[in-house]
C-alpha cells in the first residue's frame, strides 16, 4: 500500500530514509528550503539534529501536516517522544554515519511508541520497504539504548586512548595491547567474550555524533564516569 510520506530533514540519515522510503512511497521532502505541498499525510519522519528547538519543530510540522503518525528517527534525550506525544514513535538509527543505507539492510530497526496502534503502523510501514523491524517497545527505550550505543563506543575509545597513554608512560610499545586482545579473541572465537579491537585515537574522536550524544547523556544524569571519559578528549 503506498502512502504519503514528508521526510523531515535531508542530511544523511534523511537523504538515506527518502531513497529508501521512494521505492514504494510518495514521498515530500521538508528542509530548510521549505515546506512541501502535500496533503493527507500519512507518516511524517523527523531526521533533523536534536538541538533545543527541536520538540517545538516536530509540534509546528505535526500541526501544519496532521501526519496519521510521526516517526522520530533522530538521536535525542531520554523523555523527548513522550514530551511531545501524539500518535508517533521513536524508530533510532544504526551503523556508520556515512553510510546508512548499508546500515538499514544490516541491523534491525527497533521502533518504541506510545500505544499499540502507533507501534503496529509503524512496525507495518517500516517493513513494507524491507527492513527488519523489532516492535513491542517504549520510546525511552529506544531513546536509552541509542544514547547507550554511543556512549559505549566512547568509553572503548576511552580506553584505548588511556592505555596509549600508560604504554607512552611505561615506554612499552602499544602493539603489545592490540596484539594483546586480538590473540585473547582468538582464544574466546564465537563466544559472547570477545573484546573491541580499536585503533588508537590520538586524543581525538572523529564523526558528528559521538561526542554530542555522550555529553546529552552526561547533562541529563550526571554520570561522573561518562563525564571522565569525555574529558580525555577535551
Amino acid at each position: 500500500m503506498s502512502n504519503c510520506v514528508v521526510m523531515g530533514g535531508l542530511g544523511e540519515v534523511g537523504r538515506a530514509l527518502a531513497t529508501l522510503l521512494k521505492k514504494k512511497h510518495k514521498v515530500y521532502i521538508l528542509d530548510k528550503h521549505g515546506r512541501p505541498d502535500a496533503e493527507k499525510v500519512d507518516f511524517l519522519h523527523v531526521a533533523i539534529p536534536y538541538g533545543k528547538d527541536f520538540e517545538n519543530w516536530v509540534k509546528i510540522e505535526t500541526d501544519f501536516y496532521k501526519p496519521r503518525y510521526t516517526v522520530i528517527h533522530s538521536t535525542v534525550p531520554v523523555g523527548t517522544t513522550r514530551l511531545i506525544g501524539g500518535k508517533i514513535a521513536h524508530s533510532p538509527i544504526r551503523g556508520q554515519h556515512n553510510d546508512k543505507r548499508y546500515g538499514f539492510w544490516k541491523f534491525i530497526k527497533y521502533v518504541g511508541a506510545l500505544d499499540k496502534r502507533t507501534q503496529a503502523a509503524v512496525t507495518e510501514h517500516l517493513a513494507g520497504v524491507g527492513l527488519t523491524v523489532s516492535g513491542g517497545w517504549k520510546p525511552e527505550e529506544t531513546e536509552l539504548a541509542k544514547l547507550l550505543c554511543l556512549s559505549r563506543y566512547l568509553n572503548d575509545l576511552a580506553f584505548m586512548e588511556t592505555a596509549s597513554r600508560l604504554c607512552k608512560r611505561f615506554r612499552a610499545r602499544r602493539d603489545v595491547v592490540t596484539d594483546w586482545t586480538m590473540t585473547y579473541n582468538m582464544g574466546y572465537a564465537k563466544s559472547k567474550w570477545i573484546r573491541p579491537l580499536l585503533d588508537f585515537p590520538e586524543g581525538r574522536v572523529g564523526g558528528h555524533c559521538v561526542i554530542p550524544v555522550s555529553r546529552m547523556l552526561v547533562e541529563q544524569t550526571e554520570n561522573e564516569w561518562l563525564d571522565k571519559n569525555l574529558a580525555l578528549f577535551r
